[in-house]
């Protein structure tokens, strides 16, 4: 199954910095980190919270507050029949 882990992943990511000092709203993550790949993350994370964090220990911090949220993310809808119709049959 695919799913479409943006929110739930920015979710977690605003609990971790909202408990770690930087206070993030999950709208806030979203709009703020989206997209980025993780280095990129934690970089812009430390450039707006003036905060500094180990980049690995807090990977794994939001890493895990996202697997507690697993059950949250929805299966995009249609991804399965469209990934049957690229078949090369």
């Amino acid at each position: 199954m695919i799913v479409d882990s943006e929110l739930a992943a920015n979710s977690a990511m605003s609990e971790v910095m909202s408990g770690l000092g930087y206070p993030l709203s999950g709208e806030q993550a979203v709009e703020l980190y989206s997209g980025l790949r993780w280095r990129d993350c934690h970089r812009k994370v430390e450039e707006d919270s003036g905060l500094r964090f180990d980049a690995e220990k807090l990977g794994r911090q939001v890493d895990q507050a996202i697997a507690a949220k697993a059950g949250a993310m929805t299966a995009i809808e249609g991804v399965e029949t469209f990934l049957r119709g690229q078949s090369h049959r």
